[in-house]
């Protein structure tokens, strides 16, 4: 399933996960630690503005 990714939505990390199929969540919480993803914790679950994340993956640089 691809993710259309709308600056104005916000997204839990498994929807990023199931949407986009090319992070993980354990990844998306070490880009939340490291700073480099915006986010807010809700309850138990970590949501990401749709602007926030199209920022992080624009800055992503994949391993290899």
């Amino acid at each position: 399933m691809a993710l259309h990714i709308d600056p104005n939505t916000a997204y839990t990390l498994k929807e990023i996960e199931e949407g986009l199929g090319i992070v993980k969540v354990l990844t998306l919480r070490r880009w939340i630690a490291d700073g480099k993803l915006r986010a807010v914790k809700m309850g138990r679950a970590w949501v990401v503005m749709g602007d926030d994340l199209l920022d992080a993956i624009r800055d992503w640089k994949p391993r290899g």
